[in-house]
């Protein structure tokens, strides 16, 4: 597996081994993905549970700066999106086209550093043309 960070990810509390290890024990599916930023929709019964984090069946994802990927989802993945027919985290499409079962960490352990990473998407907003 490989863990994927943007540049404007930010660990909200120190990343503990217990939590890593509870990450990495529940890669239990062929093509997985493991979100650590902030959920918007999930199922609510947990998969798995450890201490004050769960492991959660995830419906629906976006705005996703930081998660686990293991090989055979990254390789469905990439087989499927070249050549690009979609952005980089359109999880309903991989779910729905490649068979990754998106799983999430619930409460999210990763945040985006708004205030010295302005998004470019907010820039871009202000460039548009008014006809």
């Amino acid at each position: 597996f490989a863990l994927i960070l943007e540049d404007d990810a930010i660990f909200i509390n120190n990343f503990e081994n217990i939590l890593l290890n509870f990450i990495i024990n529940n890669f239990k599916f062929k093509k997985q993905i493991i979100l650590l930023s902030e959920l918007k929709q999930f199922y609510k019964k947990p998969l798995s549970k450890i201490e004050k984090y769960e492991l959660v069946d995830v419906t629906n994802a976006f705005f996703t700066h930081a998660y686990f990927i293991n090989n055979e989802a990254a390789k469905s993945i990439i087989s499927f999106n070249h050549p690009v027919k979609t952005i980089a985290d359109n999880y309903i499409f991989f779910k729905i086209y490649c068979g990754v079962k998106i799983t999430g960490i619930n409460p999210f352990i990763i945040d985006q550093d708004k205030k010295n990473y302005e998004t470019t998407i907010s820039l871009e907003k202000n460039n548009f043309k008014k006809f």
